[in-house]
């Protein structure tokens, strides 16, 4: 239970992880970007470092652009298939003269210091392990006892979980029967990251969700570096965005707290943008602004919302923020889902028959039950999923709590549904608001539901249809 019990302290999911991660991140972004850059100045250690982080945002952009268009073929969006078609392309574009250019002084130092300062002042990179280390140090602290986040997590973790069952990144194969859709469209691009990374590193998908963007956080103080050293920024400036970003309540560990996962690879990925913008404008070619424009779909395609942090950096310095420091999770003080859920949801694919269809309700533990079971869930996501005009599931479910079943709970046997989820443990305010009796004890007094599995934060119970579907 080791690993479906504390993954953020895991060394052994942690190295398959990281290795997952080199091969499906950081390897195609250095084919791809990395090993054409020059530049000047930047020697030893610190090339290796600004290669680095340039490689590793490079082969997060590539992966959103190619993955619909792969999704389309037979083998589908798989690594075995992806992997080679990136080191194809690799060969095509460095046999190109446009290319090479584009990146070749992509690290060059713009920075007041001369080339031989730069070479004896090692103080800059050890200053970036300690912040890395740093970040580091906070998520372990906050997560060391989570066994997944809360909130939209889920929502994140069921697309890489379909993607990496379908191969396939469109809409109308992650949400296909029996889930059903959400009413939007979801651009799906870290997600198909993390599927191929949950595949190589043979990770349960939800936990490749939940560790990509710790380790792009635990990446974040290099990134800046990366900005800072080739655009000049001076170390005042860059401390001063560090203050603001910490005495932001969503920073890190807020935005975390309610599962908002894109950000983190976003604020990650806004100094690389911003560094290879600059290469590529400086060609003034349609080239250039070609890959311009694949950059910045790739990036709405991960999370939209950083392509304004871009045009924001100018305004890095601005004065009058205050806000109160706020480095503690929501996860800690309020779990949605526990080590004992997780012992719980693993147990019931041994008591539950393999064609058991589980309903549940969105805002609890069961939807993570979903990916630790193996099991069909009725709602695994947060959000509202709806199959052609069939009525609401959330409030199907809720209508197990009726004397008399409404039509819409009784067509849920027409459906398959067998057994019930109920789990004490809520996220939000969900159902607290309400006189909805939905509870262990409600259905522990029912007749018509029989218990078959129960734990300490939750129970399932068979479904007696007996009279109620006749």
């Amino acid at each position: 239970m080791t690993e479906m019990s504390y993954p953020v302290v895991d060394h052994g999911i942690w190295l398959r992880m990281v290795i997952a991660w080199c091969v499906v991140v950081l390897a195609p972004g250095y084919l791809l970007a990395g090993r054409h850059v020059q530049g000047s100045g930047p020697t030893g250690g610190e090339r290796r470092l600004l290669v680095f982080i340039l490689s590793a945002g490079c082969g997060l952009l590539v992966a959103p652009l190619l993955a619909p268009a792969l999704s389309l073929l037979g083998p589908g969006w798989r690594p075995w298939f992806y992997l080679p078609v990136v080191v194809a392309l690799s060969w095509v574009l460095g046999k190109l003269s446009w290319w090479r250019s584009l990146l070749a002084s992509t690290v060059e130092i713009t920075s007041a210091a001369t080339d031989d300062e730069s070479r004896q002042q090692i103080w800059p990179l050890v200053l970036v392990g300690a912040a890395c280390l740093a970040m580091a140090l906070l998520l372990l602290t906050a997560y060391a006892d989570v066994v997944v986040p809360r909130g939209d997590g889920a929502n994140h973790a069921f697309m890489a979980r379909r993607i990496a069952e379908t191969g396939s990144v469109l809409g109308r194969n992650v949400f296909a029967a029996p889930h059903g859709k959400p009413d939007f469209v979801y651009l799906m691009g870290w997600h198909a990251v993390a599927a191929q990374i949950a595949q190589v590193g043979q990770l349960p998908a939800y936990m490749a969700v939940w560790l990509l963007p710790l380790l792009n956080l635990c990446l974040l103080p290099a990134s800046a570096y990366l900005l800072w050293r080739t655009i000049g920024l001076r170390p005042a400036v860059c401390c001063l965005a560090a203050w603001l970003l910490l005495v932001n309540a969503r920073f890190p560990t807020g935005v975390l707290g309610w599962g908002g996962f894109g950000h983190p690879i976003g604020w990650f990925l806004v100094p690389v943008v911003v560094v290879l913008i600059r290469s590529v404008a400086s060609a003034g070619s349609w080239r250039g602004g070609l890959a311009v424009g694949c950059m910045l779909v790739a990036m709405m395609q991960i999370h939209a919302t950083e392509l304004v942090s871009v045009l924001l950096l100018s305004a890095v310095v601005l004065h009058g923020i205050k806000r109160n420091v706020h480095l503690t999770s929501q996860v800690v003080q309020n779990p949605a889902f526990g080590v004992t859920d997780a012992r719980h949801a693993v147990r019931l694919s041994e008591v539950l028959p393999a064609d058991a269809h589980v309903a549940n309700i969105r805002r609890d533990g069961s939807r993570w039950a979903w990916h630790l079971s193996g099991l069909l869930f009725l709602q695994p996501c947060t959000w509202y999923f709806h199959a052609g005009d069939e009525a609401n599931r959330q409030q199907a479910t809720l209508g197990f709590t009726e004397a008399v079943w409404p039509v819409e709970t009784r067509a849920l046997h027409d459906r398959g549904v067998t057994h019930l989820y109920v789990s004490d443990t809520l996220d939000g305010q969900f159902l607290r608001q309400t006189d909805t009796p939905y509870t262990r004890a409600h259905f522990d007094r029912d007749p018509r539901f029989e218990r078959v599995l129960e734990s300490e934060n939750s129970s399932v119970y068979r479904v007696l249809w007996g009279e109620a579907v006749r």
